[in-house]
């Protein structure tokens, strides 16, 4: 199968090109004997941002796990920055929003984004606390996570995937529990990391997600429609 956003090209010109951030070939999983996705074909350039929507249930976040290395597929192929997205190399290189941050709840917000960010063998205070100016929970620092609201929970989320500044960003409906000027403060940083390079894959079922995407696809029944 031929994944979407596949062109023909001349050989000698691909081989100039840079390797794209994101290749799914022929891709299937299947959860508790459901077929989640099937025949998943997918190519993501470097430094774009690309959307995916569709109905709760649909298995966008599956498709983020799957990239993530999160989740192994049941056929085909997965390539993310030129290898197994399950590498340790990969994984440093990969800033993921998945999940609502609880593991560490009883921390408070620093405490958290340090944690995170000693466990992925870094230690810098002051990106901890730049992150946490970034996303608006400079004041709230010393905060207990349990205590934050769901919008401060959705920043704390977005902080750390942003950690050690990632090539390949992976968020799961970015701007849910977010108020619109917040919404416009993701999009605002999803664009100045597009212009340094970075490659991002959010999924989301909100139209107006579709504002800072280069692309939108729409995932229905396992497979990617859309330009």
């Amino acid at each position: 199968m031929t994944p979407v956003g596949a062109e023909p090209a001349d050989t000698q010109t691909a081989d100039r090109q840079p390797r794209p951030a994101v290749v799914l070939d022929d891709v299937r999983v299947a959860l508790g004997g459901a077929t989640v996705l099937d025949g998943l074909g997918l190519i993501i350039e470097r430094g774009t941002i690309v959307g995916i929507g569709g109905d709760n249930g649909a298995g966008k976040s599956t498709l983020l796990r799957l990239i993530a290395g999160l989740v192994e597929p049941d056929r085909g192929a997965i390539d993310v920055l030129g290898a197994d997205p399950a590498s340790p190399t990969v994984r440093s290189r990969v800033g993921c929003a998945i999940d609502t941050p609880s593991a560490y709840s009883w921390m408070s917000a620093r405490g958290h984004l340090r944690t995170v960010q000693l466990m992925g063998g870094a230690d810098d205070r002051r990106e901890v606390d730049d992150l946490l100016r970034r996303f608006g929970l400079g004041a709230v620092g010393r905060k207990r996570v349990f205590r934050f609201s769901q919008g401060m929970k959705k920043r704390l989320a977005l902080a750390q995937a942003a950690l050690g500044e990632p090539e390949v960003l992976l968020l799961d409906e970015p701007t849910n529990a977010l108020d619109p000027s917040g919404r416009d403060e993701v999009w605002a940083w999803l664009a100045a990391e597009r212009s340094r390079g970075t490659t991002t894959v959010l999924v989301s079922h909100r139209d107006a997600d579709r504002h800072p995407c280069d692309r939108w696809l729409h995932l229905d029944e396992g497979r990617l429609r859309g330009a």
